[in-house]
């Protein structure tokens, strides 16, 4: 079970998320199929590219206070 923790600047698109969780999959050897889920603080909850970036990898997105 890995979950991705994203951190990122107000506004990033789901595009710019999923390039870096791809580079971060690739640094580590790990494959798209490892990732279970994404994660955030949950002041950044409502970020718009971190819920599109979840859905469309089809994984919840868990808020972490």
């Amino acid at each position: 079970m890995i979950v991705a923790g994203i951190g990122c600047r107000k506004g990033a698109t789901a595009t710019e998320i999923d390039a870096a969780i791809e580079a971060a999959l690739a640094e580590t050897g790990q494959t798209r199929d490892a990732l279970t889920a994404l994660a955030t603080s949950d002041g950044k909850g409502g970020e718009q590219g971190l819920i599109d970036a979840a859905a469309a990898r089809g994984l919840e997105l868990k808020l972490v206070k």
